[in-house]
């Protein structure tokens, strides 16, 4: 595994690649908050990625509503990334109707 950087993100964020910029938080964990530059680009990442999902006009589009699966099991996985609460807070009310309450 290669060091995750803000490039990367940056790209991924630009070519709209959502699951690979996903996936390698869930796989890194939050060891890469120790990299500021990281960091802020993650946050551009998450609040790019949730304005396109809460202006999307179909919300039931397959490959969204993935994305967000994938990001909410990263959140709730240990040693996978936790989320900020800025973000949790935009990903519960997404998750709501198709996650088991308990898991909220």
């Amino acid at each position: 595994m290669g060091i995750l950087s803000q490039e990367f993100i940056y790209q991924s964020l630009q070519s709209r690649n959502y699951p690979l910029v996903i996936m390698e938080l869930s796989e890194r964990g939050n060891i890469i908050d120790q990299d500021l530059s990281v960091t802020y680009a993650i946050d551009i990442f998450l609040d790019q990625f949730f304005l396109e999902v809460e202006s999307a006009d179909n919300f039931d589009d397959s490959e969204i509503l993935q994305d967000l699966d994938l990001l909410f099991l990263t959140h709730i996985t240990d040693g996978k990334y936790k989320l900020k609460d800025k973000y949790v807070i935009r990903l519960i009310p997404l998750m709501v109707n198709r996650t088991p309450q308990s898991q909220l």
